[in-house]
């Protein structure tokens, strides 16, 4: 029996897909845990975990299957179990298939940063590490994969690939279509 992301993954060949990094960085004060009330609190870590929830939230309520925003590096200075982090430094990683999702999102990202940043009294650094714009594969190919597909009585659906594979480099020579089974 297959599981959701087995279903999902099932037979599909991919349209397109891009990615853009961003580094984001908030700036509180440090304080010993246990002499800094919590009114009083400069918390980087804080205002960057609101931030996160936001992202994740946004992305799976206004793009669930079109867009993907991964969390994937977090860190917190001074990184002390006793100490309130005065720096919290993270990347978000948004990949899809279509540029706007991806910049709608960026704008909300930043919105969101600058609210979480006033809330708790932090300075917020936003840069954007790269960014890619979507590789389309052919579609006359992508229409014998599916022809193909249908002949053999597969099942088969659209799905973007958020991955980095060669057929982005190939795209921009020759015809290329990707299969995923």
């Amino acid at each position: 029996m297959r599981n959701a992301l087995q279903e999902y993954l099932a037979e599909g060949a991919c349209p397109a897909y891009r990615g853009k990094d961003e580094i984001l960085a908030f700036e509180g004060f440090a304080g010993h845990a246990g002499a800094v009330p919590m009114p009083l609190r400069q918390d980087a870590m804080t205002g960057a975990s609101i931030l996160i929830q936001h992202i994740v939230n946004s992305t799976m309520k206004q793009y669930p299957y079109d867009v993907t925003a991964t969390i994937g590096k977090l860190e917190l200075l001074p990184g002390s179990s006793n100490c309130i982090p005065s720096k919290c430094t993270f990347t978000v990683d948004l990949r899809s298939g279509e540029m706007d999702y991806i910049d709608e999102l960026t704008e909300y990202i930043k919105k969101k940063a600058e609210e979480a940043a006033g809330k708790y009294n932090l300075k917020i650094s936003v840069d954007i590490d790269s960014r890619k714009a979507p590789v389309r594969m052919e579609e006359r190919l992508r229409q014998i994969l599916k022809e193909s597909c249908d002949s053999l009585g597969y099942s088969y659906r659209n799905i973007n690939s958020g991955a980095g594979h060669d057929a982005m480099v190939f795209a921009s020579r020759w015809p290329t279509a990707m299969l995923f089974v």
